[in-house]
């Protein structure tokens, strides 16, 4: 993700999970493809669809598929019931079993690895969450066991509804460490975890001149729902916005959260 840039993914009815592309030269996916008609419908839990068609695609990133940007079409939203039923049919035992077994420490898979770069896992411990400055930008990273026993540590979230509720939280809070104390307790005590784990583009790392795949995670989904359903309202997305302040600036305007946190707690008790 960069600038307005943005990466979707999805999963069909049986928990196949979908990465739509743009093919053709000079194009990406941008904010702007978020919506129809001036509203929001891409977001968590949408159902939507896609005229796709098979492209020409590279392991570690087999799911990718073509879409016409005229095609999609907003067909509702998931209950919690369908919801997840849907990421359960997408469930891997163990992040090592998403990757099947090629996924090199810290956290990253070589280009051309003979594996998917998609998948979900539940059951997670959540051993941290922070917030730091890093070159100008706000980077979200999550430490977590999964339910084989293994760690791992400062994954990036670039989950943008997540980053939106992290930076309305840090607003509200005015302290990135109590925002995200407060966050890692609610995940913590969440009936329900699911981690959407992903696969970046091939990344040049300059220190050993060579192209890595790192993980990320791209949805973090709870039961009950840490958004309390409002993620299909609440958060304004632009169609344009200015490069260098990059999409997560324009995620800010969540003003139920404080409402929506104790609603969280209380839920869980």
């Amino acid at each position: 993700m960069q600038g307005d840039r943005v990466c979707i993914a999805g999963l069909d009815r049986n928990g196949k999970s979908i990465r739509p592309v743009l093919k053709r030269p000079g194009e990406d996916i941008t904010s702007s493809h978020l919506y129809v008609n001036g509203k929001l419908v891409i977001r968590p839990r949408a159902k939507v669809r896609f005229g796709f068609y098979p492209v020409r695609t590279t392991p570690p990133h087999i799911e990718d598929l073509g879409f016409d940007p005229h095609t999609i079409r907003h067909q509702g939203f998931c209950d919690d019931s369908e919801w997840e039923s849907i990421l359960r049919a997408s469930l891997s035992p163990s992040v090592a079993d998403i990757f099947d077994g090629l996924l090199q420490k810290p956290h990253k898979v070589e280009p051309g690895a003979k594996t998917r770069s998609l998948g979900t896992v539940t059951g997670v411990q959540v051993a941290g969450i922070s917030f730091e400055q890093r070159g100008g930008k706000r980077e979200y990273r999550v430490s977590f066991v999964d339910g084989s026993g293994c760690r791992y540590d400062r994954v990036i979230i670039n989950d943008l509804m997540f980053r939106a509720f992290a930076d309305s939280s840090i607003d509200r809070l005015n302290s990135t460490v109590r925002a995200a104390r407060e966050i890692e307790n609610m995940m913590i005590l969440a009936r329900r975890l699911y981690l959407r784990l992903g696969l970046a583009r091939p990344w040049l790392n300059e220190n050993t001149g060579k192209k890595e795949c790192w993980m990320q995670v791209t949805g973090i989904h709870t039961f009950p729902d840490y958004l309390e359903g409002e993620s299909v309202d609440y958060v304004s997305i632009p169609t344009t916005c200015k490069r260098e302040q990059g999409l997560t600036q324009y995620l800010k305007s969540v003003v139920r959260l404080p409402r929506a946190i104790r609603s969280f707690f209380n839920s869980t008790e």
